[in-house]
């Protein structure tokens, strides 16, 4: 078993592309770009702490 950090993945927010300069065209392809790698390195038996910023989704009302 092996324990893995992670943060600031960021699903599904298509603008920090642009604000940190991620090399995708578009955030579907980076978020499966991102599945594909934790997959081909993390085991079901793993431990993987995401330590923030794993997600963002406009949920319209909530946001400004």
């Amino acid at each position: 078993m092996t324990i893995f950090f992670t943060a600031d993945e960021h699903f599904g927010h298509t603008k920090i592309m642009q604000y940190c300069k991620r090399p995708f065209a578009s955030i579907e392809e980076m978020d499966e770009t991102f599945i594909e790698r934790h997959n081909a390195v993390v085991c079901p038996k793993d431990t993987v702490y995401h330590l923030g910023d794993f997600s963002f989704w406009n949920h319209g009302k909530y946001l400004s």
